[in-house]
């Protein structure tokens, strides 16, 4: 049988993050059985199926690749003029533009890919750590609506008691969990045990996946060639999405991460663990390194950015990165282009 051309095949031993779901590198599995649960299983009662037969991929891909529940878009780049120069907005915020429970997020790519793979594997309870500004709980309160699962979001309780985002995903049926406010990795630990207590399954904190990076990477890799001579600008929470966007774009520009609060070492790390992951070739490690630049944050995570954006952005995230690239845009090599995540609710 012929092999699948992916590059995941490369690393050996690793998981198969490609369409095939690594059915087409070895024997099929268990978990890859229920990989295909959530897809088209018709092939493989297909007569050209057989040992020692050769299934043509390419003519096969559409067939298998899982049908998804919840369909994400591919996003506008629009133009801006600021302080007389172009700039360019990658508006991601609108990728889920045709889902009316769905915040503007475009980490819920890979996310969504993430939950339908637990579900097939039998999972029915999801947990989730927020912030009381993140949109990341809301987001899998509406993916678990769509996907008939159940969901508890841990969250820093306040004295105003849930912020409007959690009400909302709450009247989607999410459970809440309030914690008393403390270090983010102390409450994730405490909403983990209650949701396991509960025979559930905890995401990672922030969303951060190799499904989440893959999915940004595929949006990524549309943007046209000419828009990516000069600097690229985004706003780095983990991490996640920056990764995504340094593994699919064609090219690379000068890249300007601007953190939202999590610290350079933290966000560094798990950039670095989401490449190797991703089994990224070392001549493009190199260039990352030699592009791309961090810098810390402009003003503390909680507190909300009120410069004017003339697109819908969030203030804790995007619009923070957006007020840096307006204050900075005469040192910025042309063209210039800003990834806007997502918006508020």
């Amino acid at each position: 049988m012929r092999r699948c051309d992916s590059r995941c095949h490369k690393a050996k031993g690793k998981r198969c993050h490609c369409w095939c779901a690594g059915v087409f590198h070895g024997s099929v599995g268990a978990v890859n059985r229920d990989m295909l649960a959530i897809g088209s299983t018709s092939l493989f009662d297909m007569p050209s199926y057989r040992k020692g037969h050769t299934v043509y991929l390419d003519q096969l891909e559409l067939d298998f690749r899982p049908k998804r529940k919840v369909v994400f878009l591919s996003t506008p780049i629009e133009s801006y003029a600021i302080n007389g120069k172009e700039i360019y907005v990658k508006r991601e915020d609108l990728c889920c533009r045709d889902s009316p429970n769905m915040p503007p997020l475009a980490k819920l790519r890979g996310a969504s890919i993430l939950l339908e793979k637990l579900k097939a594997q039998g999972v029915e309870i999801l947990g989730n750590q927020d912030t009381r500004v993140s949109m990341s709980g809301l987001g899998v309160a509406a993916l678990c609506k769509e996907l008939s699962m159940s969901c508890i979001l841990g969250y820093p309780d306040g004295r105003e008691g849930a912020p409007v985002h959690l009400q909302k995903a709450q009247e989607l049926g999410a459970e809440l969990y309030p914690l008393r406010p403390n270090y983010i990795r102390i409450l994730y630990a405490q909403t983990k045990k209650y949701v396991e207590g509960k025979k559930g399954y905890m995401l990672p904190f922030g969303l951060v996946c190799a499904e989440s990076v893959l999915a940004v990477a595929e949006e990524a890799s549309t943007v046209p060639d000419e828009l990516l001579t000069g600097t690229l600008v985004i706003c780095v929470g983990t991490g996640t999405m920056l990764t995504g966007v340094l593994l699919g774009l064609r090219r690379l520009p000068v890249v300007v991460g601007i953190s939202s609060g999590m610290s350079l070492a933290n966000q560094e790390r798990n950039i670095r663990r989401l490449l190797f992951e991703a089994n990224v070739s070392q001549a493009r490690l190199s260039e990352i390194n030699d592009k791309l630049r961090l810098l810390p944050a402009i003003m503390p995570y909680s507190e909300e950015c009120e410069f004017e954006v003339p697109f819908p952005t969030h203030k804790n995230y995007d619009a923070k990165a957006w007020l840096w690239l307006c204050q900075h845009v005469d040192e910025l090599e042309p063209p210039v282009l800003f990834w806007n995540i997502g918006a508020g609710c």
